[in-house]
């Protein structure tokens, strides 16, 4: 049992261990180098120190003590995790956007089967989706035949946030009347949300954003 706390010495120990005796792949131990090397000595020694994993890794822990390579660990760790870290927020803001104009659009066509035309507020919908937020305002807007199309925008109020669209259009599929929803998205970050989309021909297709815009 090593007793020395000295990280550098613990360190030395624990390579010169793994020097003396290697694993082999296949699970068996294999003789120390210097056996190997003297064909004249015929058994190992029963004293050899045997390694366990728990005792390796105390040694590779204590060995980051000396902070040589805590510091270029914590370098190249920062290096990859920074620029991730700053997206996270705007990616976060933007995916709660989403999801709510998204609920809106789900609630427009469930709304819009119990009635003769698309519901003109939030509060009608009940989904819980506030008019503003820190980040977003959200919006109805009604279309010149409110029976057949409604148009929803989450309008970001931060310059670094995307604005989104999302419309629900109300189609014929032989004798009955089905429901077409989509979300546009816009390429960059801006105040403005993308404008009304083109309906769709039939419910196999996906409404069309306008330019500046891509359906999500």
């Amino acid at each position: 049992m090593v007793e020395d706390s000295n990280p550098i010495k613990l360190f030395s120990v624990f390579l010169k261990s793994l020097m003396t005796q290697p694993p082999e792949p296949n699970g068996f131990s294999q003789p120390p180098l210097d056996d190997f090397l003297q064909s004249s000595a015929a058994n190992q020694s029963k004293s050899s120190t045997i390694l366990d994993s728990s005792t390796i890794l105390d040694w590779v822990v204590a060995s980051l003590g000396c902070g040589c390579f805590s510091i270029i660990l914590i370098g190249i760790l920062a290096a990859i995790a920074l620029p991730v870290f700053l997206r996270n927020p705007i990616k976060a803001k933007q995916a709660q956007a989403k999801l709510d104009i998204n609920l809106m659009n789900r609630a427009q066509q469930a709304y819009r089967l119990d009635h003769p035309k698309f519901a003109d507020s939030l509060e009608k919908l009940q989904v819980g989706v506030q008019p503003e937020t820190e980040n977003y305002r959200y919006r109805i807007i009604p279309q010149s035949d409110p029976s057949k199309s409604v148009m929803m925008t989450a309008q970001t109020k931060k310059p670094d946030l995307k604005s989104y669209t999302g419309a629900v259009f109300m189609l014929k599929k032989g004798k009955d009347d089905v429901s077409v929803a989509g979300v546009c998205e816009s390429d960059r970050a801006t105040l403005i949300p993308p404008a009304f989309p083109t309906p769709p021909k039939s419910d196999k297709e996906g409404v069309l954003c306008p330019p500046g815009s891509k359906r999500l």
